[in-house]
């Protein structure tokens, strides 16, 4: 069972989609924001899962791939970071 409020399921992907980067002039800021700020990162399999490296602990990770490209990437480097890793495969 997933527990999380769709309004700050909203809330965290916008923040995520919609960053600024000149608030984070050195990349350990921005990675120490998304440790410290991120509970859900939600997204189609490629390189915007990449940030899952610096989720913290249990943080929600919803990836969709289509059937015809399996791929196990997002859910291994979940699985060593201890991630609440979900995988929605399309089943045409």
């Amino acid at each position: 069972t997933i527990q999380l409020c769709s309004t700050h399921a909203l809330l965290l992907l916008l923040a995520l989609q919609m960053h600024d980067l000149k608030r984070f002039p050195n990349p350990l800021d921005y990675a120490r924001w998304i440790n410290q700020n991120v509970a859900a990162i939600i997204g189609p399999h490629g390189g915007g899962l990449c940030n899952v490296k610096w989720a913290s602990v249990n943080t929600l990770v919803v990836e969709f791939q289509p059937r015809n490209w399996p791929n196990a990437h997002f859910y291994e480097e979940s699985a060593g970071h201890e991630l609440n890793y979900w995988l929605i495969m399309e089943v045409r």
